[in-house]
């Protein structure tokens, strides 16, 4: 994993044993990282959106297919959200 500061930082672990980490930077920018495999190596550090996706609190769900969502308090205090258009895509 990176090793930038962050402000708020949720993980989760897939149904194929991957643990996902989704986190902020210093700037409250949303990101994400993945395990390769479980027990290996990360990704690289992924932008979760755009640059104006900043976060302040993130949870993550599974639905039911597998599919993981994110909800987060944005900076300006609205309530919003990102899925996976597939499991573990």
């Amino acid at each position: 994993m990176s090793q930038s500061a962050t402000s708020t930082v949720q993980a989760f672990v897939n149904f194929d044993g991957t643990l996902e980490v989704f986190f902020t930077d210093a700037q409250n920018v949303l990101y994400h990282q993945k395990q390769i495999r479980p027990g290996a190596g990360w990704t690289a550090r992924t932008l979760l959106g755009t640059a104006s996706n900043k976060a302040l609190k993130i949870a993550v769900g599974e639905n039911i297919d597998h599919r993981l969502e994110v909800f987060y308090i944005g900076t300006d205090n609205g309530l919003y959200h990102i899925w996976q258009v597939e499991g573990g895509g």
